[in-house]
């Protein structure tokens, strides 16, 4: 997670000073840090949880994630960082 924070705060201060060069790093850092973590999760963490959950452990839990994922400070944050990634990816283009 460190890692993470340190590429987006590289990531950031590439934005405020405007060095495409500097964002493109720093966020192909970070994607590449999010790739290993999912496969980390999905790998190890994932598989553990279902190990050890029931059906309705699971039905719960996916109830909760979708109460989460609803709200609109999520979804506007979300957006929000869609747009960022589609427009740095069409720079590069």
């Amino acid at each position: 997670h460190a890692a993470g924070r340190d590429a987006i705060a590289r990531l950031e201060r590439a934005i405020a000073q405007a060095d495409a060069a500097a964002a493109v790093a720093a966020g192909t850092t970070y994607i590449d840090l999010l790739r290993a973590h999912i496969e980390k999760e999905d790998s190890m963490v994932f598989a553990s949880a279902d190990a050890a959950m029931d059906a309705g452990d699971l039905a719960q839990l996916s109830e909760a994630f979708a109460s989460v994922e609803s709200a609109s400070a999520y979804r506007e944050n979300f957006e929000r960082c869609s747009r960022f990634a589609l427009t740095v990816a069409m720079r590069q283009r």
